[in-house]
């Protein structure tokens, strides 16, 4: 998929689907997630998808994966804390990677 290459455009396209009324999710290659910090601010991610796909690792369904998928919990609660210098966003995010990947059966079941 990718398009997080230019993140102003991206953010213009998921306030348009938002006001639509849709869930927006962004499938990004990038493993920092302080790049979407616009996207918080402005309530338009219901899901985001991080890290680059390694094939020798697998995808989201695979336990070996490095890729998370996560869910914005409530993206109008957030609070912004001091790190050093910096303000950063707190925002309550729940990793889902899990209900991606299939569990293995035990045969006495």
């Amino acid at each position: 998929m990718g398009g997080d290459q230019n993140l102003e455009e991206l953010l213009k396209l998921c306030l348009e689907v938002k006001r639509s009324g849709y869930k927006v999710c962004i499938y990004s290659g990038n493993d920092d997630v302080s790049i979407f910090q616009t996207f918080f601010h402005n309530c338009c991610l219901d899901y985001l998808k991080i890290g680059r796909y390694i094939h020798s690792r697998g995808g989201l369904d695979k336990e070996s994966t490095n890729q998370k998928m996560y869910k914005i919990v409530n993206p109008t609660v957030f609070q912004l804390a001091k790190c050093g210098d910096d303000l950063i966003l707190l925002l309550e995010i729940q990793d889902i990677t899990y209900r991606f990947q299939r569990r293995k059966l035990n045969d006495n079941n």
